[in-house]
């Protein structure tokens, strides 16, 4: 009886806290996490209150905490500061009351945005580049970046480029590939927002999720800042070259105005989680690309 309960405690390698875990990102991390032994406790955005007044106390046996939550995207930040001013709240009264709650903090995994979060013009961001955000939402996560560095001594914060994937949700303003995706599939025109020619680091969330598994999977006690993209970029015109060639579609255009949030090209420069992390992506953009269009499908056999 001991043998094998030893040996049911050694499979399981971390104990890891998801907030956000209904979430796209929270989603896939949580499935994978447990696929490969970590126990999850996951934390949906709508019991997180009932979670900080009520439930603290089951964090203290975590080793690490993955936040991926967020009230807010960058067209939501621009036109609703109450959500930007309540996520940074959020986010404060959290470090604050772990911090006085739980004497050995369990490892902050946060994620951020690389798209958002650097100051200049780029195109290419390094870890050192100035990041004080572009928009609102990237200084929110400026914001909540510093916030974690003063008030937590066990952290990793993770820049992510558009990380993009099965499931991920439509409608929301966020998300090129998704929402290109279900037009096509439903004989919608695209909206395209500016030229063309703009480029983005778009990050397959297998990928993502293999590198926080990574740093939970680790003996890394090292706090980092670490940029977490596919470290080369990507044109609109490319993107929808893809989708095309997956779902054989011929969609139609709708322009609009280039929105002022976002910025005109970049790429993240992911040396930095190669050398700390033994990380690198494995899916170029053509093939998740492909891999999204197969998933609607199924989706749309199902019916």
């Amino acid at each position: 009886m001991w043998s094998r309960l030893r040996i049911a405690i050694s499979l399981v390698m971390a104990k890891v806290g998801v907030v956000g875990h209904r979430g796209f990102i929270g989603t896939t991390l949580s499935h994978t996490l447990k696929s490969i032994n970590h126990e999850v406790i996951g934390i949906g955005k709508d019991n997180y209150s009932h979670f900080l007044n009520n439930q603290l106390e089951s964090l203290i046996e975590l080793d690490d905490i993955v936040w991926c939550a967020s009230l807010t995207n960058p067209s939501t930040a621009k036109i609703r500061p109450d959500l930007v001013e309540k996520e940074l709240h959020d986010w404060t009264s959290f470090l604050s009351r772990l911090s006085k709650f739980v004497k050995v903090s369990p490892r902050i995994i946060f994620i951020s945005s690389g798209g958002c979060v650097y100051s200049e013009e780029g195109p290419c961001f390094s870890e050192l580049d100035v990041a004080r955000g572009n928009n609102e939402y990237g200084r929110l996560k400026s914001s909540m970046e510093l916030e974690l560095e003063a008030r937590n001594n066990n952290y990793v914060i993770l820049r992510a480029s558009n990380i993009y994937g099965p499931g991920q949700s439509t409608g929301r303003g966020q998300g090129v590939i998704a929402e290109w995706i279900e037009k096509a599939m439903c004989n919608m025109p695209i909206t395209l927002f500016g030229e063309m020619n703009k480029k983005r680091d778009y990050l397959y969330v297998d990928d993502f999720v293999r590198a926080v598994d990574k740093i939970i999977s680790s003996n890394q006690k090292e706090n980092l800042v670490l940029n977490i993209g596919s470290g080369r970029s990507h044109s609109l015109e490319e993107v929808m070259t893809f989708i095309q060639k997956a779902t054989e579609i011929e969609f139609k255009i709708h322009h609009e105005e280039a929105r002022s949030f976002d910025r005109p090209s970049y790429w993240l420069d992911v040396t930095l989680a190669k050398q700390k992390l033994g990380w690198s992506p494995s899916i170029d953009l053509e093939e998740g690309i492909a891999k999204c269009v197969d998933f609607r499908r199924k989706q749309v056999d199902l019916y």
